[in-house]
């Protein structure tokens, strides 16, 4: 009984963390477009998220995805209702495992994952987990690149990321300071987002599901792009843009992170509307092919960078609650017939 009262709770504070931030969302939409959202969709989205979904705590996020199409179309999956209810149920235990990044090249046996070393409870490991020294950790972190990134395990939304550079390596602060982390060999982008991305890393964000035939398909992709001074993606400060998941073409319209719709970057003011990913086709079959090798997982977003020759790196994987409200918003419904 008090476990289920606990559970109640715990939900409860989920749903309303989601509602603010759908509201906020769908406030920055009405105000671009200076019209409110039709009572008319607003009931229509209300009643699927009680009779469908099974509650009206599932509205909000139907609201915003309306907004930004134009109309309700019912088989969305509401953000919160994916993390709540459907992460839960085809992702299990892979949730937390996703985000032990150590883990993540031993469980796939990929050479397009980019792990140099690790280090584990204060201690480094080459990338085929064999204890290294302290002073032989330089040779090998570096032995591809004079730069490299470091992320901690557990870590994501673009946090508690740093890079380093062989020049200013020091093994014994950073094994104290992060105990835990992989470190990856810095790729760099390919120069068609140089004009989008000029400081940082353009990443490619594909979604993955298991499919009802068992097969796994891409079935969302959209480009993130690094926003202000910052190398890397935040959730907080970051621009989207929708790619087609059959031809890899960018969509005419990006938006910031407060949702705010852009048609070029905001700085360089270049177009991106039409412009192919290179190297698309290899990325998805990719991804495609590592999501088979762990069929317990129904969904996984993934993140890529694409290098100089067009080849797809994986940077991260995501199984725990990889975004889905984007691509349901701007593309969806993204998830039909699972």
């Amino acid at each position: 009984m008090l476990g289920k009262i606990a559970r109640a709770g715990i939900a409860l504070l989920y749903d309303r963390r989601h509602r603010r931030e759908a509201a906020l969302a769908l406030r920055a939409i009405e105000r671009q477009t200076a019209m409110t959202l039709p009572r008319k969709i607003r009931l229509q989205a209300k009643e699927y998220a009680i009779e469908i979904l099974g509650s009206k705590a599932f509205a909000p996020w139907l609201f915003l995805y309306s907004a930004v199409a134009g109309e309700f179309r019912a088989g969305w999956i509401p953000d919160n209702f994916y993390g709540r209810v459907v992460c839960p149920n085809i992702n299990g235990a892979f949730r937390a495992i996703s985000g032990v990044k150590t883990l993540t090249k031993r469980l796939f046996q990929s050479d397009r994952i980019p792990d140099t070393a690790y280090i584990i409870n204060g201690r480094f490991f080459d990338s085929y987990m064999r204890p290294i020294r302290m002073d032989d950790a330089a040779r090998v972190m570096f032995l591809h690149s004079d730069e490299v990134v470091v992320k901690t395990d557990g870590s994501g939304r673009g946090l508690k990321i740093q890079i380093l550079s062989r020049r200013n390596f020091e093994p014994a602060a950073l094994a104290a300071s992060t105990p835990q982390a992989v470190i990856q060999t810095r790729i760099r982008q390919h120069p068609i987002f140089d004009a989008l991305a000029p400081q940082g890393s353009a990443t490619l964000r594909l979604t993955t599901v298991r499919e009802p035939n068992s097969l796994c398909r891409v079935r969302a992709a959209y480009l993130r792009i690094p926003w202000g001074d910052h190398e890397f993606v935040l959730s907080s400060a970051s621009m989207r843009i929708a790619v087609n998941p059959a031809s890899g073409a960018l969509a005419d319209t990006g938006y910031l992170s407060d949702w705010t719709k852009v048609t070029s970057h905001p700085i360089s003011k270049v177009g991106f509307g039409g412009m192919l990913i290179p190297g698309y086709s290899d990325a998805v079959k990719l991804v495609e092919n590592l999501h088979g090798m762990v069929p317990q997982v129904g969904c996984i977003g993934w993140d890529l960078i694409l290098d100089p020759s067009s080849k797809a790196w994986i940077l991260e994987w995501n199984a725990g609650h990889n975004d889905v409200k984007f691509s349901e918003a701007v593309a969806g419904p993204c998830f039909l017939g699972l």
